[in-house]
């Protein structure tokens, strides 16, 4: 196995370089692996605050077939009359896209129920539906949907929100979902196969384990296992290549970190505070309300470690399939917060208050989701993710 570093692409060392203001707060983090994952957040934010942000005006609410959002939540806003299924936010808007007849209780023209995506943990499908998961995947990565997507989440310039503070959730709830282009990730699947969801990887199974690399996760049988340079050369993800076309992702499981613990879940569960889960993760000193180290944005950070290779850094990340399961399960954790911490209404309506000493004004919360115009980063609080 080749050292850890020789696993990291060049522009790690970039990231890692976190800037003078921040080094004092990256120093004090608990954990070496805690220490890279602030270095990467703050150089993130200070890259970001030279991105120029945009406010955006409440909108109308798009692809709804009956009622719009309650609550404050402005926009989800790419128009009131969707024109493709890609804009759709209940499975009523989705039915005539999907040749279906019904609306909400839609029949699709084989006869099959259209229902809500029920995401379930990657190791709890049947062969069957991981089997077709993997179809899926791979025709999204054939006809260009998965790098267009992918590209979006590989610099601060396009995705400025998408790390660094309180739009850190809510941006990744509609990447899993959402393009540029506003090709919703998992919409995408379903137009291949109408039966998925997006699967979650929940890694406090695995790291339990004597030693986590030995998971079934990591077999020829489903996600692969790693060659002498880290390229994975088997599983269902087999010659798998980067976006940019110029080899096949890479890992470097175990290198150093670890995967989610159940610490880590039971901390954000126990907080009251959603300031402490929206959190500001890179923080100026003058900051009134910095994350806990417990935050979820740092938390979540200790898988992308451990898997090491492309997923190492945020500019990697989606060269690895295995990013998408990752952050469905983030998104999970944080759903399960917030049903048990908020009120309906206090789910679409607490959001940090702007403040230049605790984040870039990319995570304001009535500034535009970059690069997802016109959204602005409080719709990504809203109910109807989940009830859709």
């Amino acid at each position: 196995m080749p050292p850890a570093t020789s696993l990291i692409p060049p522009l790690l060392l970039a990231l890692v370089a976190s800037p003078a203001h921040s080094q004092g707060i990256c120093n004090n983090a608990p954990t070496a692996a805690l220490r890279v994952i602030c270095s990467q957040i703050t150089t993130w934010s200070s890259n970001s605050k030279s991105v120029p942000t945009v406010s955006t005006a409440s909108v109308s609410s798009p692809g709804f077939a009956g009622a719009g959002l309650g609550g404050s939540a402005s926009a989800l806003a790419i128009s009131a009359n969707p024109t493709n299924a890609y804009e759709c936010m209940d499975i009523a808007c989705l039915c005539g896209f999907f040749g279906g007849t019904g609306g909400s209780n839609c029949v699709l023209r084989n006869g099959q129920r259209l229902g809500k995506a029920l995401r379930k943990e990657y190791r709890v499908m049947t062969d069957a539906e991981r089997q077709r998961y993997h179809t899926a995947m791979w025709t999204i990565k054939g006809n260009g949907d998965y790098d267009e997507l992918s590209r979006i989440h590989s610099s601060f310039a396009t995705s400025p929100g998408a790390h660094s503070g309180p739009a850190f959730l809510p941006w990744h709830r509609e990447f899993i979902k959402s393009n540029v282009t506003s090709i919703r990730l998992e919409i995408a699947l379903r137009r291949v196969d109408p039966t998925l969801a997006l699967p979650y990887w929940d890694s406090t199974l695995d790291v339990t384990l004597p030693n986590p690399r030995d998971s079934c996760l990591f077999t020829n049988e489903l996600m692969g296992r790693q060659g002498p340079d880290g390229s994975i050369a088997t599983g269902a993800f087999r010659g798998w290549r980067t976006v940019d076309g110029s080899r096949v992702f890479r890992r470097n499981l175990g290198g150093t970190g670890t995967l989610f613990q159940q610490s880590d879940i039971n901390a954000v569960m126990a907080t009251t505070d959603y300031r402490q889960v929206l959190a500001f993760t890179a923080p100026d000193q003058n900051c009134p309300t910095p994350a806990a180290w417990t935050a979820l944005e740092y938390s979540h950070g200790n898988p992308h470690i451990y898997v090491g290779g492309d997923m190492f850094q945020p500019t990697t990340s989606t060269n690895d399939p295995i990013f998408w399961n990752h952050h469905s399960f983030v998104d999970l954790i944080w759903e399960n917060w917030r049903l048990a911490r908020q009120t309906r209404v206090a789910r679409e309506t607490q959001y940090p208050a702007n403040n230049p000493a605790c984040s870039s004004a990319a995570h304001y919360g009535s500034n535009t989701m970059q690069p997802f115009f016109p959204m602005v980063n409080t719709d990504g609080l809203s109910n109807a993710y989940t009830g859709m």
